[in-house]
């Protein structure tokens, strides 16, 4: 009962950012109880969540060391596995968790992830179909949906999936920005751009919004509110992945 209320402990510090101190708190745990395992799966969620994949995965590992029958555990280091591009060891994780539940739809739902990936449409359909009968009020599930059916230039199918999104959730600001691609993908400026604004409605801090519309406006000649939301993006990046590019975009953008 102690390490459980230990946990809860960590997940508040790292609800709140101190996630130094919720990391210090596990490692107390597992210290002090070196054979409790989901303290060290709760080490590699957190690490996980900022980009430690490397000691995230030697704790999943150890996690199922002590419970190799643990579901949780081979959903996140399939996961990991995912995000590091080891796609077979992803899925082996993946239906590992299925054989405990075949309608796991987080499960699911990830392997469809996994499968769009490598380019397995139709694979990944399948799946994301599995889900949708199992969850059809599943945001995820029709958003992946749609962004296979935009890979695929199936684009009003991915309309479709996107606008059974916001019909669940009108404020569902992946299915708006996605329904603003798929119309920019059409050549339609007047609704991209409509979609994008209505993004920025739900979170005017969004970064990926601002610098989808500022590449829409440029590319559609309006100067002035192209360089507008580039600079929202450089105030609103925490990351910086697109930074020198859009510096670029405003110096040049600055020239004309």
């Amino acid at each position: 009962m102690e390490n459980v209320q230990f946990l809860e402990e960590a997940e508040e510090l790292y609800s709140k950012g101190n996630f130094s101190s919720a990391i210090d708190k596990l490692e107390e745990i597992v210290y002090a109880n070196p054979s409790f395992y989901p303290a060290y799966n709760l080490l590699g969620c957190f690490l996980l969540s900022n980009g430690l994949l490397t000691k995230a995965e030697q704790y999943f590992k150890k996690t199922l060391e002590l419970n190799p029958n643990q579901p949780e555990a081979h959903n996140n280091l399939g996961y990991l596995y995912l995000r590091q591009g080891k796609f077979d060891l992803a899925e082996q994780h993946f239906k590992k968790v299925l054989k405990y539940n075949r309608h796991d739809t987080e499960i699911l739902n990830n392997l469809a992830l996994l499968y769009k990936y490598q380019k397995q449409y139709n694979k990944a359909i399948n799946n994301l179909k599995k889900v949708l009968s199992l969850n059809p009020n599943s945001t995820e599930a029709h958003n992946n949906l749609g962004c296979i059916y935009k890979e695929k230039e199936m684009f009003q199918e991915a309309l479709e999936e996107f606008k059974k999104t916001m019909t669940i959730n009108p404020n569902d600001i992946e299915a708006l920005n996605n329904t603003a691609c798929t119309y920019k993908a059409l050549g339609d400026m007047v609704r991209a751009t409509s979609y994008f604004k209505k993004a920025l409605e739900v979170n005017p801090h969004d970064e990926t919004i601002n610098y989808n519309l500022g590449i829409t406006y440029a590319e559609w000649g309006n100067k002035e509110k192209a360089i507008e939301q580039f600079k929202c993006y450089l105030e609103n990046t925490k990351d910086g992945y697109h930074s020198d590019e859009v510096e670029s975009w405003i110096d040049n953008l600055n020239k004309k």
